[in-house]
């Protein structure tokens, strides 16, 4: 079965939430420190695959609106009740990345 391959237990798919928050706050006080020096994104002062990576992953928590990021209603929902289980809009910072990131460097609108 695919969820023993991956570890799945009942306990984690528990603490899941709280795990995905506190790595959110870490890449929060990540930015946050490469912005106290002067610096725009996660490692240093050139894009980096942190960066595009961060992007991707957030639009499972945080997707983009309708009119840049259409995705079926099914989808959306489920990636918007994922956002508000690991309370995703505590860390605006992230968002702001994300969206600097695909505003500079990632194609918009994006077409799946």
């Amino acid at each position: 079965m695919l969820a023993e391959r991956y570890g799945y237990s009942d306990a984690a798919a528990f603490d899941a939430p709280s795990r995905v928050t506190e790595i959110l706050a870490i890449l929060a006080w990540q930015l946050e420190m490469q912005r106290d020096n002067g610096d725009n994104y996660f490692v240093g002062k050139e894009l980096s695959a942190v960066d595009i990576y961060w992007a991707t992953v957030a639009l499972m928590i945080a997707p983009l609106p309708e009119k840049v990021c259409p995705i079926d209603a099914d989808t959306r929902a489920s990636f918007e009740g994922l956002g508000r289980i690991v309370e995703a809009e505590q860390y605006p910072i992230l968002i702001e990345h994300r969206d600097m990131i695909y505003r500079r460097h990632l194609k918009l609108p994006l077409d799946f």
